[in-house]
């Protein structure tokens, strides 16, 4: 049975709640409770991700993979359109090449004697529901795997070159070098996924990065 269009608005606009809502769970966590009203009022929702980041490399010594913040903001553009949706004008299409024309409420000026508030038009398109909704999912994935880091930092005290079997962890640096092939061990220093220690401590020389 094929899922509605308006279902899978619904699901994309999930996966993203769900993500933003991780990364302001650990950025309030952070705060003492007089700061908490003080941040929600001077940060909008899309400098939760920076913060989050600070929070990870300042509190939890935990450097945040590139791919969470190129999912996040990749997914917010849309993200911010549906927030605003008004009504759903059309349909048109079969799935998976469904395609929804929705309006939203769009710029808001007003002066001493009038307000108005302008609408627009845009099309969404049902691929790319499903494009940011598996990307979102991903995330909120990566996000688990830096909190479960972050346990090990705050739990043991490792040297950066102590070994950790890495098999959980899902990102690699090609500047690493190769990946580990199936069924090879993966193991690697705690350090490489550090935020305060250098990087290049850890690379290959530069004939052996990895391109993917």
């Amino acid at each position: 049975m094929t899922m509605s269009m308006e279902r899978a608005v619904l699901q994309y606009m999930g996966a993203f709640t769900d993500v933003q809502d991780a990364m302001q769970f650990y950025v309030y966590g952070s705060l003492e409770d007089h700061e908490r009203a003080e941040f929600s009022k001077k940060t909008p929702t899309d400098k939760i991700l920076q913060e989050y980041k600070r929070v990870f490399r300042n509190k939890f010594n935990v450097a945040v993979p590139q791919q969470i913040s190129d999912i996040y903001k990749g997914a917010q553009p849309l993200r911010n359109d549906l927030a605003h949706l008004l009504e759903i004008e059309s349909i048109s299409g079969e799935s998976p090449q469904r395609e929804m024309v929705v309006i939203r409420y769009d710029n808001y000026t007003s002066t001493e004697h009038w307000h108005h508030q302008s609408k627009r038009r845009f099309t969404v398109a049902e691929q790319d529901l499903w494009h940011w909704t598996d990307k979102l999912r991903h995330c909120r994935r990566l996000m688990n795997v830096l909190d479960r880091i972050a346990g090990l930092n705050l739990e043991f005290d490792l040297s950066d070159d102590h070994l950790i079997d890495t098999s959980w962890i899902p990102w690699w640096d090609g500047r690493w070098g190769k990946p580990p092939e199936f069924g090879e061990e993966r193991r690697a220093p705690i350090g490489r996924y550090r935020a305060t220690t250098n990087p290049r401590r850890y690379w290959a020389p530069k004939d052996q990065w990895h391109k993917f």
